[in-house]
């Protein structure tokens, strides 16, 4: 028992110090991304027959909000498959998307994981970009001076968050960006794709290895990227993240004037 106790110290040390040293490894060494990703097109049946009924509803949450289909899409990232429907608001110049990703953990037979996630984006002529979504964990790449991302998770319903982002907007002087053709979709999601690594390679997240023709952390980009996660930092973001929406909630319901 003596032992015991004496050993409890180095076991509690232990427990809490591993996590952040086995972590940025497993990071710096499984992470990358494709240099040049794809984007396949599908069909309404193709998308709704892979995906779960939270898409189908949240697809015809969107269509009465005034956003109409402009394509679906699908890519493929290491053991995850993605699929987005992206929507336009014509009458705003207003983009949303509704994605649903399937992961399956490698040599593990547990059932995939399902993440389903909403989005609107608005970028003005020579402004900001405005992103409002409902991811539910903190950001861990590098932050964007001029791309606003705005997380609200746990808000799930497609109306609440179009009204805060339509807060987030109403301050932004200047004409809105017009949205790419819908016969370019698949094109645009790729160089947005590019535009996003090649920031984090700016920002020392990331670096291109050119014999995998992939994007991989850096050091310092997977020590960052899995520090941001970690308890108790990814627990104080997340609470503060929760915070920061019920008070953007509460705004958008009463705009001051």
């Amino acid at each position: 028992m003596d032992f015991l106790l004496a050993a409890l110290p180095v076991f509690l040390v232990v427990f809490v110090i591993f996590p952040w040293i086995a972590a940025p490894i497993a990071v710096y060494f499984k992470n990358e991304m494709p240099a040049l990703p794809e984007f396949f097109p599908l069909t309404d049946a193709e998308i709704e027959s892979s995906t779960t009924p939270t898409f189908i509803a949240r697809s015809r949450a969107m269509e009465s909000l005034g956003f109409e289909q402009a394509a679906n899409l699908q890519w493929i990232i290491g053991t995850s498959r993605c699929f987005t429907r992206l929507f336009y608001r014509a009458s705003t110049q207003e983009g949303s998307q509704i994605g649903e990703i399937t992961t399956c953990l490698e040599g593990q037979k547990a059932p995939p994981i399902k993440v389903h996630y909403m989005e609107f984006m608005t970028e003005f002529e020579d402004g900001p970009e405005i992103d409002t979504n409902n991811a539910p964990l903190p950001a861990i790449l590098s932050p964007v001076l001029q791309k606003q991302v705005h997380s609200l998770p746990g808000i799930d319903d497609a109306a609440t968050l179009y009204k805060v982002h339509r807060y987030l907007t109403s301050d932004v002087r200047g004409p809105v960006k017009p949205l790419p053709s819908k016969y370019r979709i698949a094109e645009s999601m790729e160089i947005e794709s590019v535009r996003t690594l090649r920031r984090q390679v700016e920002a020392g997240y990331f670096y291109l290895d050119k014999s995998r023709g992939t994007y991989r952390p850096t050091a310092v980009g997977a020590v960052l990227m899995s520090w941001k996660l970690l308890w108790p930092v990814g627990m104080i973001r997340a609470a503060l993240m929760r915070r920061n929406a019920a008070r953007l909630v509460r705004a958008s319901a009463h705009p001051p004037g």
